[in-house]
């Protein structure tokens, strides 16, 4: 970061490294217009929203963690429901989609209705494990 402040200060002939300077060398290290954000941070804060959306969905017990690991991993509803099953084949098109779209936060029952013909439900379920596989994974990045 500081080797890239201190040519962008040099190339234009500033004495210091100014806020200007610094915002400027942040974005094209971090690729963001706002100093302290990066693509890790934007990261953390989507799963941290992500895990707030599924508790008010009533769909967090006792043990968060658990019941995310198993959302992400598992071909069925949280409640286990048999009568939602979908295919290995239809998560793998919806991880797809999810790595495109470039984050599972976007991921709508909408978009995955139209790439895997699916019912509103099923497609509300693939959402859902491909988001919570997300949140699992930056969560292992903290």
């Amino acid at each position: 970061m500081w080797a890239v402040a201190e040519m962008m200060r040099s190339a234009q002939g500033a004495a210091v490294v100014d806020t200007r300077i610094w915002a400027a060398a942040w974005k094209v290290v971090h690729g963001t217009d706002k100093p302290g954000e990066t693509a890790d941070t934007e990261a953390l804060a989507r799963a941290a929203a992500a895990r707030v959306k599924a508790a008010r969905e009533g769909l967090l017990g006792d043990d968060p963690e658990e019941l995310l690991a198993q959302a992400g991993k598992g071909l069925h509803a949280i409640d286990g429901g048999a009568d939602e099953a979908f295919t290995e084949e239809q998560l793998d098109a919806v991880r797809e989609l999810a790595a495109e779209l470039g984050d599972a936060a976007l991921l709508s029952t909408g978009n995955i209705r139209k790439r895997v013909s699916c019912r509103t439900a099923t497609a509300g379920l693939l959402r859902d494990t491909v988001q919570a596989e997300w949140a699992e994974s930056v969560g292992s990045l903290t």
